[in-house]
C-alpha cells in the first residue's frame, strides 16, 4: 500500500516512486492545491511538519498567496476539530 493510498488521499502523488519520502509527499500535495488532501496530509504528519515543507520551498508568488491562504484555513478549521 503506497502512502496516498493509506492516507487516502485523492491522487495517486506517489504512483512513480513507492518510496517517495514523507516530505516529498507533503510538497507534492502542496503543488497540486488539493484542499481535502492538504487536510489529510495536515492530519497525518502534523500542521507543524507540513508548514516546515511549506516553507522550506520557494514558490512564485501567486502559488505562495494560494498555499497560504489554504493552509492558515486548514490549520482553523483543524482547530475548530479538536
Amino acid at each position: 500500500m503506497t502512502k496516498s493510498e493509506k492516507i487516502n488521499l485523492s491522487f495517486p502523488y506517489d504512483w512513480s516512486n513507492p518510496k517517495l519520502s514523507d516530505e516529498a509527499l507533503i510538497y507534492n500535495v502542496l503543488e497540486n492545491t488539493v484542499y481535502s488532501d492538504l487536510v489529510r496530509i495536515m492530519i497525518f504528519y502534523g500542521t507543524n511538519k507540513v508548514m516546515t515543507v511549506f516553507n522550506n520551498h520557494q514558490w512564485d508568488e501567486l502559488s505562495y498567496k494560494i498555499l497560504l491562504r489554504m493552509t492558515h484555513n486548514a490549520i482553523e478549521g483543524l482547530k475548530e476539530c479538536d
